[in-house]
């Protein structure tokens, strides 16, 4: 086999002055690789020098033109529609997610935005309302802090407080009416007859009189608070004999009856003789006391 050798860079020169022994090209020897004269000669170098590195490229204008991938990360999962070759489709991608938008918009209606605080919400109550102060209303202000936390617009919170006003009324008409339902069956079941019923709800009715005007309490309030609670109604029939209406000038519309005072009053001239000035208002004061307390229906 024959071996490849490298040159050396003096091979086509002259053999070194100061050497000895080597061959004269002349005579067909081969100056490749000749020895200099008093040593060994040196290995030749099989390996070619290192390139030197490429000098920086300046930035080049033109390879700035290259457009840049498109981005893909506004395009939400769901919405990207691809190509055949699967690279992302832009337009399609883009008018699938204009459309879902779309169809949500109209399902939001304009997007109004709610306002910075529950409190900001403008109630409009109907005509018969205006007087009523919704500021302090526990329930509405309740109301009103969940429907923010919902996200609801001022379109949104008037179409739902004009359904509320137009059923209020009506459904606390149906309450009271049932509520009143169940207090007189329940009542019922101790004043078993209309006339005890009768008279009972009578007597509760003048001793509560009695008992909200000593607490200075309106009877409205009586009537929207007790007036269908079968407990009260009952305590105050028990304790409406004690109580008769005041005709006395300056004096309170009533005032409490004991037994010991009809008793009194029936041992009285006023009572005992019909000529008195006194006796028609003594008589018919005996005559309701009995008539509230025992009723007017004869013994049978």
């Amino acid at each position: 086999m024959w071996k490849k050798r490298f040159p050396l860079m003096n091979e086509a020169g002259t053999a070194d002055a100061g050497g000895s022994g080597g061959g004269d090209p002349g005579a067909g020897g081969s100056a490749v690789n000749d020895q200099p004269a008093g040593g060994d000669a040196a290995p030749a170098s099989t390996t070619p020098p290192a390139a030197a590195a490429p000098a920086a490229q300046p930035s080049n204008l033109l390879k700035q033109g290259v457009e840049e991938p498109t981005p893909t990360e506004f395009i939400p999962e769901k919405y990207r529609v691809t190509k055949d070759d699967g690279t992302l489709d832009i337009e399609a991608s883009a008018r699938k997610l204009a459309e879902a938008h779309g169809s949500l918009e109209k399902r939001l209606g304009s997007g109004d935005a709610p306002p910075k605080a529950h409190t900001d919400y403008v109630i409009t109550p109907p005509e018969d309302m205006k007087d009523l102060d919704f500021s302090d209303d526990a329930e509405m202000q309740g109301f009103l802090s969940e429907a923010h936390k919902a996200g609801f617009s001022q379109k949104q919170i008037d179409v739902a407080l004009a359904s509320y006003f137009k059923m209020a009324p009506l459904l606390a008409g149906a309450g009271a009416e049932a509520t009143a339902e169940a207090a007189e069956t329940a009542l019922k079941q101790v004043w078993t007859t209309d006339a005890d019923f009768k008279r009972n709800a009578g007597l509760a009715h003048v001793a509560t009189a009695a008992a909200a005007e000593k607490a200075g309490i309106s009877m409205d309030q009586a009537y929207a608070e007790l007036g269908n609670n079968p407990t009260f109604l009952r305590l105050m029939a028990a304790l409406g004999p004690e109580f008769q209406e005041d005709s006395t000038p300056g004096a309170a519309s009533f005032k409490a009856v004991t037994e010991d005072d009809i008793r009194t009053m029936e041992m009285s001239d006023a009572y005992r003789d019909p000529k008195h000035k006194d006796h028609e208002r003594v008589s018919a004061t005996v005559k309701k006391f009995y008539d509230r307390r025992y009723g007017t229906e004869a013994a049978a």
